[in-house]
């Protein structure tokens, strides 16, 4: 994989090849969808959208004139699933795919109940519902798509636990050599098991999961675990300025970045910018990866430019160490308690 830097803020469609894929990690605030453009076919993968956000999802697509080819939903947390109904209305689909048994005992069910009852609308007959189990693969063009994760076991202790971040999806993306991992708010006991299976993770791109905040226990993959086994170059945290949850923790960007992996959140925290007021602050935004044929990735934004941007912070979490664009350092912080 040859990474190379975009200037601006996002790439340009119109720029781009047929034979091209891009990923982009929206910034939907203190959420997590992620989009998948095949350029061959103008059609995309949606991976979640939280509440409130889907007309980011709905821009992102008129943008690159594509329409969505399958929505997926990886676990029933509303900052995951909130917006997807209102995707639905406004674009459609031809297949959603989501596991429903997470929600049977969990005593917060209205909105997820209220959810599925839409569903069953006639309006939605043309859509294929199916689940998102690991083990799913599926193609769109030039991206292949595979459910790493919830298992059936798993999503059995999921319901009789009352844990919705047990039954959460992984995604695992490969388009024109580059694979990229979307970790939903999969914690330590989801990633021991897929290492266990002998499952490869090994991936160019990672987005983080549960935000910056992943869950572990001592007998359970951790956050360095998680790092070794991927190799990313480039790590992804997507949360909100003012989030009440400490997302994401000062201690997992530290790790990241020691380990000189790049390191972008979608929107800047009161940790970084103690002059932050307004909610909803870009950092990086939304970060778009082209993939390309043979390997190329260009990234937006660049990392020269996100310099010039976090200077501009109190203490921002992430500086670049070198020269290298693509690697940055660490401003020592504080963790936060997580919910």
């Amino acid at each position: 994989m040859n990474e190379v830097n975009l200037p601006g803020s996002s790439a340009s469609p119109d720029a781009t090849e047929a034979a091209n894929v891009e990923v982009l990690f929206l910034n939907v605030g203190q959420g997590d969808s992620t989009l998948v453009v095949d350029y061959s076919t103008k059609e995309a993968i949606l991976i979640d959208c939280p509440g409130g956000r889907e007309h980011v999802v709905e821009q992102a697509l008129s943008d690159r004139g594509c329409k969505l080819a399958v929505a997926l939903i990886t676990h029933w947390d509303l900052d995951h699933f909130g917006g997807i109904i209102g995707v639905l209305d406004q674009c459609g689909t031809k297949t959603l795919r989501f596991n429903h048994e997470t929600l049977l005992a969990h005593g917060n069910q209205g909105r997820v109940l209220a959810t599925l009852r839409r569903l069953r609308d006639q309006r939605y007959n043309h859509i294929e519902f199916s689940d998102a189990r690991q083990g799913l693969v599926g193609t769109v063009g030039a991206v292949r798509f595979e459910l790493l994760a919830p298992s059936y076991r798993q999503l059995l202790f999921a319901v009789s636990s009352f844990d919705r971040n047990l039954a959460s999806g992984v995604v695992a993306i490969e388009a024109n050599g580059t694979r990229v991992l979307v970790g939903g708010d999969a914690d330590g006991r989801v990633w021991s098991r897929i290492l266990s299976e002998g499952i490869s993770v090994r991936s160019d791109f990672l987005k983080w999961p549960h935000h910056g905040a992943m869950r572990h226990t001592e007998r359970h993959v951790d956050d360095q675990e998680l790092l070794d086994a991927v190799e990313p170059s480039l790590v992804i945290f997507s949360a909100g300025s003012h989030n009440r949850y400490g997302h994401p923790l000062p201690s997992t960007v530290r790790l990241v970045a020691n380990n000189n992996t790049d390191v972008i959140c979608t929107q800047v925290t009161e940790r970084c910018h103690s002059g932050l007021h307004e909610a909803d602050t870009p950092c990086a935004g939304t970060v778009s990866l082209m993939l390309s044929p043979g390997g190329r990735v260009t990234r937006s934004p660049n990392g020269h430019r996100l310099a010039g941007l976090i200077d501009g912070w109190t203490q921002p979490l992430c500086r670049p160490a070198t020269a290298n664009p693509n690697l940055t350092g660490f401003v020592e912080g504080e963790d936060a308690l997580v919910n």
